[in-house]
């Protein structure tokens, strides 16, 4: 009876580490797109997000979440993404992310981008499984630390 309790107790603080780990880590590997971003789509089929600062997000390979239950504000998943700085100069690339809306104005103020058939309200986050930053320096600016967005 010990034993199980022991187990029990050990298993539950390796599950606490383990998602501590997994949201300190996100906070790095995301991309804000605040409000002003402005949206369209490339003649090769890639989103474009252009951001008030001039940087750009180029994402391929966007497909639409099948269902939105158990996550708030998940729209998609993308398979590849570049991210630009003003000049057109690569800063970050990234594989199997989520685009995720945030959250809807209460006040009913703002413009939602519509992005095939989805309403996409700002600001927005693009989380990453894999990234890989160019300049630092650069990237900073569009990291945002996760939980002050959901």
């Amino acid at each position: 009876m010990r034993r199980k309790g022991l187990i029990l107790l050990l298993s539950l603080i390796f599950l606490l580490v383990g998602a501590a780990a997994g949201q300190s880590s996100s906070a790095g590997k995301s991309i804000l797109l605040p409000g002003g971003t402005k949206f369209e789509k490339t003649a090769d089929g890639c989103l474009k997000f252009t951001l008030p600062n001039g940087c750009a997000v180029k994402v391929k390979g966007f497909a639409r979440s099948r269902s939105q239950v158990g996550v708030i504000g998940d729209c998609g998943t993308v398979s590849d993404c570049a991210v630009l700085d003003g000049s057109g100069k690569l800063v970050a690339s990234g594989k199997e992310g989520r685009l995720v809306s945030g959250p809807k104005p209460a006040s009913g103020k703002g413009e939602p981008l519509r992005i095939e058939g989805l309403t996409v309200w700002l600001p927005a986050v693009i989380e990453f499984e894999q990234l890989r930053v160019f300049s630092r320096n650069t990237f900073q600016k569009l990291a945002p630390q996760v939980a002050e967005v959901k």
